[in-house]
């Protein structure tokens, strides 16, 4: 409940500094933007959310799925060359998150 605090107080002040923030980079986690839209601190002006990429990129990672799997002493994808390992969700997050950079920034 803070983090939903601190932005409506946040986006409520910017007003009087002649300042209005549009988009809200968030984790995916809508309360404090449904917060935001019942609040509507700039009238008809919407605000949008954007997620953040290192949020994704650690849903994608499966590692609970991993872990559990582990546990039980198995291995997704077998234990065979080519198997879903701890290493290799690191590698595809580190991937994603240069492929979604190098679109957004052109880099």
């Amino acid at each position: 409940m803070m983090e939903v605090e601190a932005a409506k107080t946040m986006f409520s002040r910017s007003v009087g500094q002649g300042l209005r923030y549009t988009t809200l980079v968030a984790d995916g986690d809508c309360k404090t933007f449904n917060e935001l839209q019942e609040l509507r601190p700039y009238g008809d002006t919407s605000i949008c959310q954007e997620e953040c990429t290192n949020h994704v990129s650690k849903r994608l990672g499966l590692r609970n799925l991993v872990a559990a799997e582990c546990k039980r002493g198995t291995t997704l994808g077998g234990r065979k060359q080519g198997s879903l390992t701890q290493a290799k969700i690191a590698l595809l997050q580190s991937h994603y998150k240069k492929a979604v950079a190098s679109k957004l920034w052109g880099s």
